[in-house]
């Protein structure tokens, strides 16, 4: 839901990524750990190639024309499948796909943020979202309440994990889940909304029930093709990699031709069901990962759980507090900060590489 904010969208437009996209994926895809939906990056980056509109004043075209370039995405991914050319992917070694999925998480993380001191930035690189959080005028602003709960929520969901890991190594529990419920029922007991000025999902529209259907607006084909390619080339790249990435761990092989064939899907038949343009996700792969998944099938059962959520568990979400979901998407990309040790390791790498 917070990424679909930084596109421009209504927060449940990030629930509608992971509906026939997540099913989608469950079918076409080869990588047992990836799942399909919103990130920070494409949601930044599809913000950017709408910024000629304005959702403010016409929400219904912005969102049909989000659709178009949903629909541009899969079809250039659709076509590079058919035609096999998932083999330029072989021109990226394993440290530039390991550079290029630590440095997405360094700036997802730093995306998040903001929820941590209740501030708000327009800015969508590492640099310039420090910058535009961490100076006097932002700092002033700060809700220190929201680093509060940002912070506690971030320790405690560590800890937890933690705590799994040793006690029932062989059984992971969804202890996101448990974070969530008690931030909700602290949220509803305590009215921290009102009392300490949280920012919470409560503040967006949100509607229960399925993914409404769309057709692309075609009116502005000509300025959202070029940022439809350039969208679904990124979504491709960052999906293949972590694709890559889990595989290697794993001891299996990624068909990078089946892989545009099942984003190039996703990403087309999503945009008539109200999905932006679908990527692999980095934190919640991340945690797909930590949790055990095997197989697509993860993906499946993720999709099913979200339709429940939309059809019945909206009231219980309008509670959750932005800073407890920036915490969970900080927390689960640990693993992934960890690979920065390898080139602080001159050990592991030669010069040229």
């Amino acid at each position: 839901m917070a990424y679909a904010m930084l596109a421009g969208l209504p927060p449940q437009y990030g629930l509608y990524c992971c509906l026939v996209p997540l099913f989608t994926y469950g079918v076409l895809g080869t990588c047992g750990q990836v799942t399909i939906g919103p990130c920070a990056i494409v949601s930044m980056m599809c913000g950017s190639a709408l910024s000629f509109l304005d959702p403010e004043k016409d929400l219904n075209e912005y969102v049909l024309t989000m659709m178009t370039t949903s629909a541009i995405s899969g079809i250039f991914l659709l076509t590079l499948g058919v035609f096999r050319l998932g083999f330029v992917t072989n021109i990226l070694s394993e440290t530039v796909i390991t550079a290029f999925t630590t440095g997405s998480a360094f700036n997802i993380a730093a995306s998040q943020l903001k929820n941590f001191w209740g501030v708000s930035t327009n800015k969508d690189s590492l640099l310039a979202i420090f910058f535009d959080i961490f100076n006097a005028k932002a700092i002033a602003a700060y809700n220190w309440y929201a680093f509060l709960v940002g912070i506690g929520s971030m320790l405690l969901l560590y800890a937890l994990k933690q705590l799994n890991s040793r006690v029932f190594p062989r059984v992971p529990l969804p202890m996101e889940l448990f974070l969530i419920i008690v931030n909700v029922l602290l949220m509803w007991l305590f009215d921290l909304h009102d009392r300490w000025g949280l920012h919470y999902m409560g503040e967006y529209e949100l509607h229960a029930g399925f993914a409404p259907l769309t057709i692309p607006n075609w009116h502005h084909l000509a300025r959202v093709i070029p940022q439809g390619v350039l969208i679904g080339t990124i979504a491709f790249v960052i999906t293949i990699s972590m694709g890559k990435t889990f595989s290697r761990e794993k001891g299996y092989q990624v068909d990078e031709n089946q892989e545009l064939v099942a984003l190039g899907s996703c990403s087309l038949l999503g945009s008539f069901f109200s999905a932006y343009p679908s990527t692999g996700s980095l934190s919640r792969s991340s945690l797909i990962n930590n949790i055990g998944a095997q197989t697509p099938v993860n993906a499946i059962i993720s999709a099913s759980v979200v339709l429940f959520t939309l059809y019945f568990l909206v009231d219980f979400i309008r509670y959750i507090p932005n800073a407890c979901l920036a915490a969970i998407v900080i927390v689960n990309l640990f693993s992934l900060f960890s690979h920065v040790l390898l080139f602080l390791s001159p050990l592991t790498l030669s010069f040229a590489t």
